[in-house]
């Protein structure tokens, strides 16, 4: 009988928590740079309300996006069909 290839252990990761406080840290930098530099902007020469909420829209995305990324990965041994 042939040995089956497939893994009978489970498999799990984390990352490892300077990298992922590394990651929101770079987000959180990167969201106040962005609304610092597009609010002085907008204060000084006035941008129109639409292109504000596609701004706007795109960062909220980002972090939704961005918080839905998963640090933690665990996989059961696959189960062979007959």
């Amino acid at each position: 009988m042939k040995k089956s290839r497939i893994s009978k252990r489970d498999f799990h990761y984390q990352a490892p928590l300077a990298f992922v406080g590394l990651f929101y840290a770079a987000l959180v930098g990167w969201t106040v740079l962005c609304v610092w530099l597009i609010g002085s902007k907008t204060l000084s020469v006035g941008w129109p309300l639409g292109q504000l909420l596609m701004i706007g829209f795109v960062l909220a995305y980002t972090w939704y996006f961005s918080l839905g990324i998963s640090y933690k990965s665990a996989s059961k041994p696959a189960v062979a069909l007959k």
